[in-house]
């Protein structure tokens, strides 16, 4: 068990003084683990249908084996390593680089937390993670003021449909609010997805 230790060693003989004593004692001081990650856990922008990997240290700053039984996020997006098989064991001053990899699934602001278990008898530790996944920005240029038009002529404006964001735009339809048989949208390649740019 962890702690300070001591104890009395007799030694009997047939001295006729009769039994020596010894005192002895010491320590069984405890693992301890320490979590690092960089950037507060801030993964930054993620695309939706991309990821970011960030590393996480863990690493054994007590004087005895430390015994880590477990790896788990609160979040589907952030995603901890598969261990085939736990227990994962440090040696007192190793340290052990995990990859945390953030996968979102939908748009927003996003946070988890990464609870490691261990023998460290502090308890549970548990670091909090953030991420951002942004959308694709709608952008449209162009004129659309055609001008006076000739009967029995036509009258034709481009407009560019752009995504000036970070991320991909789908767009699902470009259409006129109402139908009429004067107008009509030519050559139109939507729906389609934007990239950025």
């Amino acid at each position: 068990s962890l702690g300070s230790k001591s104890a009395t060693i007799t030694v009997i003989s047939d001295d006729p003084a009769g039994p020596k004593t010894v005192k002895v004692s010491g320590a069984a001081k405890p693992p301890r683990l320490a979590v690092v990650i960089a950037d507060a856990g801030s993964f930054g922008n993620a695309c939706i249908g991309s990821h970011v990997d960030e590393m996480m240290s863990l690493s054994n700053s007590g004087h005895c084996t430390l015994t880590i039984t477990g790896i788990n996020s609160s979040s589907a997006e952030f995603l901890v390593p598969s261990v085939l098989s736990y227990p994962l064991t440090l040696d007192a001053g190793d340290s052990l680089q995990v990859p945390i990899r953030f996968q979102p699934t939908s748009f927003g602001a996003k946070s988890g937390t990464i609870t490691i278990t261990s023998d460290d008898p502090t308890g549970v530790k548990s670091v909090a993670v953030s991420g951002n996944v942004p959308s694709g920005t709608l952008a449209v240029t162009g004129s659309t003021c055609i001008g006076g038009v000739k009967a029995g002529f036509l009258g034709e404006r481009a407009i560019s449909i752009c995504n000036v964001g970070d991320c991909d735009l789908h767009v699902t339809s470009v259409a006129f609010k109402r139908k009429s048989k004067y107008w009509k949208l030519i050559n139109n390649p939507f729906p389609a997805t934007l990239h950025p740019g």
